[in-house]
């Protein structure tokens, strides 16, 4: 599948610019997550082309291919120490290499285009006091959870152990056909203020230019 599937990912998804990534120094944990959510929200216009050809039989056969797709095709780099770096689902398949962050935006840029309901899951590991990860959950029917942690070795449906868990989703990917907004799952201690909110609504333009 990954040969006859990158060719056909060359060919449907949507050029890269030369702008299409967000990149910033020494964020905060609230910043990187309000900017997370502020790209779900455009990053679905690059995939739109190309995430029928991902579609499967079920819901859960749909998200083992798209799991499958970014694990053969895109390299795992960690970001440099004090640098955070999200790319568009495009810029990420033509540089071949990312961070969770953009491994996790494409699964969603992917999902939402099949109609897929699914949210972003960030965790923390050891005891540590912040998340240090993300990855996609996808909802399937029934509302049972399919984990999309396509970095490696993480194998499909599988999350490692984690001490710490915060839950965030737009209302785009959780109804599909919605209205604009946030949805807190889990609401955490450091949850988006008004301001924060409308820093990053106001920032949405800079994102994917």
């Amino acid at each position: 599948m990954s040969r006859s599937m990158r060719h056909i990912a060359a060919d449907t998804l949507a050029p890269a610019g030369n702008q299409e990534r967000q990149i910033f120094k020494s964020g905060t944990t609230e910043q990187i997550i309000l900017v997370l959510l502020a790209a779900d929200r455009l990053a679905p216009r690059y995939t739109d082309q190309f995430a029928e050809r991902l579609r499967g039989k079920t819901t859960r056969d749909t998200c083992r291919r798209i799991h499958a797709f970014v694990q053969d095709n895109i390299t795992y780099r960690e970001d440099p120490p004090g640098i955070q770096d999200i790319q568009s689902p495009s810029q990420l398949f033509e540089s071949g290499q990312g961070d969770c962050k953009s491994f996790s935006l494409f699964c969603g840029s992917v999902l939402r285009n099949l109609g897929i309901r699914y949210f972003y899951r960030f965790v923390g590991f050891d005891n540590e006091p912040e998340v240090t990860h993300v990855y996609v959950v996808a909802l399937d029917d029934q509302g049972a959870e399919i984990f999309l942690d396509a970095v490696p070795p993480i194998r499909f449906d599988e999350e490692a152990s984690h001490t710490l868990t915060k839950d965030f989703a737009t209302k785009e990917s959780m109804q599909p056909t919605a209205s604009v907004g946030a949805v807190h799952l889990s609401a955490p201690p450091c949850s988006p203020s008004p301001l924060a909110m409308l820093a990053v609504g106001a920032g949405l333009i800079l994102l994917f230019t």
